[in-house]
């Protein structure tokens, strides 16, 4: 595979819990039904996100609606570069996927996400970050399924975007 869930979901900007849960559920609507794919953090440490279980055993799933009233996102005021390094360097026992994440900025009140990935064309350059918004349904589906050459062809067909801080 060339992507693995969960997918960390960052929320940059100020977005209620009410905007972030309409995004989860869209997002497991994505996967039809089978998983939750975001993760969202609720530290900046790594001491509450998904750890790696044995080979084999069941798939990590991300987080699942209702996020609690009280969330307040560690990462606001962060830029995607900041949050992209931050996934780059996550200990070796954390089950995040490495090239793809998710970003929450100012269009998650219009439904949208931001998928961002982090690597090129071949996953090597840690350097290359690219971005695309899509709905968040259509942005679990393409995270989920993306592979070498799709990705790409997404991207040209769509267009780059910047983040809306």
């Amino acid at each position: 595979m060339w992507s693995r869930p969960p997918f960390a979901l960052f929320v940059v900007v100020g977005v209620s819990t009410d905007v972030i849960n309409k995004i989860l559920e869209e997002a497991f609507r994505g996967t039809q039904f089978s998983l939750n794919p975001f993760w969202l953090p609720s530290s900046d440490d790594y001491s509450d996100a998904p750890k790696k279980g044995p080979v084999g055993g069941e798939a990590v799933e991300g987080a699942k609606p209702p996020v609690p009233s009280s969330y307040k996102s560690p990462f606001t005021g962060n830029s995607a570069e900041d949050v992209a390094g931050w996934v780059r360097y996550k200990p070796k026992d954390v089950e995040l996927d490495i090239h793809f994440f998710a970003v929450l900025d100012r269009s998650a009140e219009r439904g949208k996400v931001v998928i961002c990935s982090q690597g090129g064309d071949e996953l090597r350059d840690m350097d290359v970050l690219e971005f695309l918004r899509l709905d968040a349904e259509v942005a679990a589906a393409e995270v989920c399924t993306a592979q070498p050459g799709t990705w790409e062809g997404v991207i040209a067909s769509r267009g780059g975007v910047r983040v809306e801080y």
